[in-house]
């Protein structure tokens, strides 16, 4: 992806009234309808935007990273442990520095296997053996990014054992308060996606007070 459509976006994203940026470290909100499992995390109750980033690559860091720190505007960056420090991949020390600047660190499991193909036993060893090596590094991990954004009944019973919510690739909006946090949808940006199409869903976004999550892989 060609870092005039990010610097773009990120202008778009700075002008838009009434749309507020930032990571999803501020989530559930704790009050009504909202599961207990998921109080003491917090969510605004009005419309804002993620930028959200699989797979760890380098170029997330490279490109993505500086932009969106000129906008004082932080992201979420979902790891699969055993490509950490891989060519092209980010290690623990360039995630460490996107941590330090108040990015969200999300476990997208071990090996990026599909796990719907996977017995329960090996479904579980990935979400636990991803979160529990995360944390190893200090990263607090609440949320669990589903490989190739499979979900089904099971993978939804078994992520809640471990995490405070997941997210697929089901295309959509968020609609605020969060009463399903385990099936949180987005907004998936590749080379194609124009800005006129960016620019439709933030004002969708902002008219529905709804939590836009936009999906990136490589930049």
């Amino acid at each position: 992806m060609k870092n005039a459509f990010l610097l773009g976006l990120m202008f778009l994203l700075g002008l838009v009234v009434g749309l507020w940026g930032g990571t999803i470290g501020a989530y559930f909100i704790a009050e009504g309808e909202i599961p207990p499992e998921i109080k003491g995390i917090f969510f605004p109750s009005s419309g804002f935007v993620t930028l959200w980033f699989d797979d760890i690559w380098e170029s997330q860091l490279l490109n993505a990273y500086p932009l969106m720190e000129e906008y004082n505007f932080p992201g979420v960056v979902s790891v699969i442990t055993d490509f950490v420090g891989e060519k092209k991949r980010m290690n623990y020390s360039q995630l460490k520095v996107l941590r330090k600047e108040g990015w969200e660190i999300v476990s997208h499991s071990v090996t990026h296997s599909r796990l719907s193909e996977l017995s329960p036993g090996a479904i579980i060893w990935e979400l636990k053996s991803s979160k529990e090596t995360l944390e190893s590094y200090g990263f607090k991990v609440d949320m669990f990014a589903f490989p190739y954004g499979e979900v089904n009944p099971e993978l939804l019973y078994l992520v809640k054992d471990y995490y405070k919510g997941a997210r697929g690739s089901e295309k959509g909006f968020n609609s605020l308060p969060i009463k399903d946090p385990y099936n949180l949808r987005v907004q998936v940006l590749t080379p194609a996606t124009s800005l006129g199409e960016v620019k439709n869903w933030v004002e969708e976004a902002i008219k529905k007070n709804e939590w836009l999550i936009l999906r990136f892989h490589q930049i």
